[in-house]
């Protein structure tokens, strides 16, 4: 999920690149199977209660299994974002990605820009904040402590070395 490279690109040099995604719990194949799994047993118990008389009651199962597919079908669509950190010479760059809506660009002077933890209390999970002057930007929110840690220390080091190449004090 990381790179760290040092590679030409349209007369800069990246010294950090990576893409950021929230870690999937299930597949579109899971969610097919647990789905079916979850409409078959929901239909049968609906049938049974239909037998017996209870005919609203089988519709409240055909409400669970709707609810159920919308929310984790919300869930798989959250999971589908994606945000590129690139960290150049030049510049940070910023591009986050979310299915069904437009692509947003954020770009920060590498020159005098911090890479920070964001801590949240009493959350296993952090982000990572990265600011220039008034200008922040707070991304991978959904990365666990560790994967927050391992990617600061990259990235401090991607853009230690950008500012070094520039002449901007670390």
């Amino acid at each position: 999920m990381l790179s760290l490279c040092i590679m030409q690109a349209n007369d800069d040099v990246i010294y950090f690149d990576a893409v950021l995604t929230p870690n999937r719990s299930l597949s579109t194949r899971g969610l097919s199977f647990v789905m079916l799994g979850f409409g078959v047993i929901s239909f049968l118990c609906g049938i049974a209660f239909w037998h017996f008389g209870a005919l609203p009651v089988a519709g409240f199962f055909g409400l669970d299994v709707l609810l159920l597919w919308l929310f984790l079908r919300h869930a798989m669509r959250r999971g589908a974002e994606e945000t590129q950190i690139t960290i150049s010479r030049r510049q940070i760059r910023l591009i986050h990605r979310r299915p069904g809506k437009p692509e947003r660009i954020a770009e920060l002077p590498a020159g005098f820009a911090r890479i920070d933890p964001e801590a949240v209390p009493g959350r296993a999970s952090g982000g990572i904040r990265i600011a220039h002057g008034h200008q922040a930007f707070v991304i991978g929110r959904y990365l666990t402590l560790k994967e927050c840690d391992a990617l600061i220390r990259a990235a401090r080091l991607g853009l230690r070395r950008a500012q070094a190449a520039i002449g901007a004090p670390a």
